[in-house]
């Protein structure tokens, strides 16, 4: 296994575990090897933070530069997709007051979808109120002109 993984690996265990502390050290200690854009299965290092709710490590990320509408992860979305699924209102304020793309380019990516069938109207109306296109449609496999209101319904 090279030098990146195993650091990446240490990275994931630190965020997963809560220790901030050693995330953010190692972080900065490999910045020069590229570690800030490494993605993992999980996505970017602000995937990961968001999926376990770490936001000293997603504001560090933030202040060293990291591309905050980076796609990946299991959803295919920017970070704000995780916190969305986790439904963590704080990071999910902190993402778009940052100007976070909300990305509606498909259903999955879609964190207005996501907070919809979480059940989650607080979120919903966050959305709508950071400017979420709530008229957007899909058709695929399975619906044809799928939009909120016949999602929510």
């Amino acid at each position: 296994m090279d030098e990146l993984k195993i650091i990446a690996k240490d990275i994931h265990s630190a965020i997963r575990d809560g220790n901030n502390e050693l995330a953010i050290k190692l972080l900065k200690n490999y910045r020069h090897l590229g570690i800030l854009n490494f993605k993992t299965p999980f996505g970017t290092w602000l995937h990961d933070a968001a999926l376990h709710n770490r936001k000293d490590i997603i504001v560090y990320l933030v202040s060293a530069g990291v591309d905050i509408n980076e796609q990946g992860g299991p959803f295919r979305g920017n970070a704000l997709s995780q916190a969305v699924n986790k439904e963590i209102i704080e990071i999910i304020e902190y993402f778009l007051n940052l100007n976070m793309e909300i990305t509606t380019s498909d259903s999955i990516k879609n964190p207005l979808f996501t907070a919809i069938y979480r059940g989650n109207l607080d979120i919903v109306k966050i959305l709508i109120k950071h400017g979420v296109n709530y008229t957007v449609a899909y058709t695929g496999e399975y619906a044809e002109n799928l939009d909120v209101e016949t999602f929510a319904l």
